[in-house]
């Protein structure tokens, strides 16, 4: 803040004959004060501290858990507004997203109902895309290893991550990871999440070629200055831009991260009646995923902080 409580204070204006009571007002307002900058910060939350971003995520969580819900059997988050799908991906941001915001108990149960209620291929380890879908991608999959991470699970975090290199693999001359197992589409967020999960796991290196990978091969929209979908499709997503924003916070890139952010609200925008984003530019669906997504990247600041501490 800009003026911190026990700071001097110094008086504008002489006290009145009621001192008392002037000083009482005094004491009152710098209570009460708060800066006008956007990293104003407020109590709350389960003792965590929440600055303005965080309010927002803590908002997006809210509309996801109103406007979207969870399905009754399994526990887990339903695909989006009017779509009852259960994915993988969707349902690890969540868990990530209830980690940062102070909820460990919903998170752990949202790794269990994925694992339970999901599955994980017998062959390669890998968690299936999600109910009744058995495709192995590489998104859900670092998400997973993310969650695992943070819940203290780091073998399985680890294990995931071998098994997206070996079963998944890398694109020759790009450098940057296939969508999925036998696909060969190359995709900001797969690699965006794959970025986030080296991270955690303290290959920086990794982490920074990937990101660097992303910004040649697959590139920036001139107009709006969002990350593109992926090598060979411009289109422009929520989720993909959100993740990227996320991984440019965690490896010290504030400026970049900020600009997206900002991006994402201005040319993307959100649905007036639910407050979620949209999925992305000329496409009004309001899925979990994109707002988890960004939920998170509204929360990067504190998310680094909580990494920082486990190492």
């Amino acid at each position: 803040m800009i003026k911190q409580l026990g700071e001097q204070y110094e008086l504008k204006r002489k006290l009145s004959n009621d001192s008392a009571g002037d000083l009482k007002k005094i004491l009152e307002a710098m209570k009460n004060y708060k800066s006008s900058k956007e990293e104003v910060e407020e109590k709350g939350l389960k003792g965590i501290t929440i600055t303005a971003d965080l309010e927002k995520s803590k908002n997006i969580l809210e509309a996801i858990e109103t406007n979207i819900g969870f399905d009754s059997k399994t526990g887990l988050i339903k695909y989006g507004v009017g779509n009852s799908d259960l994915y993988s991906s969707p349902n690890a941001s969540l868990g990530l997203l209830y980690y940062v915001l102070g909820e460990q108990q919903k998170s752990n149960e949202i790794k269990n109902s994925i694992e339970t209620n999901i599955g994980f291929d017998s062959k390669t380890g890998l968690i299936k895309a999600g109910v009744g879908n058995s495709d192995l991608y590489s998104s859900p999959n670092a998400s997973l290893g993310f969650l695992y991470y943070v819940l203290g699970e780091q073998q399985k975090s680890n294990e995931i991550k071998n098994s997206i290199e070996t079963n998944i693999g890398f694109d020759s001359k790009t450098g940057l990871i296939k969508a999925w197992v036998g696909d060969s589409n190359l995709w900001t967020h797969s690699n965006a999440s794959l970025g986030l999960l080296y991270y955690v796991l303290g290959e920086q290196q990794k982490s920074n070629k990937i990101k660097n990978s992303i910004e040649t091969n697959i590139g920036f929209d001139s107009k709006t200055g969002l990350i593109k979908y992926g090598v060979g499709n411009s289109d422009l997503y929520s989720s993909s831009n959100a993740s990227l924003g996320f991984l440019y916070y965690i490896l010290g890139e504030q400026q970049k991260s900020k600009g997206i952010k900002n991006s994402i609200e201005t040319n993307i925008g959100f649905d007036s009646k639910t407050g979620l984003i949209k999925a992305g530019i000329e496409n009004s669906n309001l899925c979990t995923h994109p707002n988890a997504s960004l939920g998170l990247l509204y929360a990067c600041e504190k998310f680094k902080e909580i990494l920082e501490g486990k190492r």
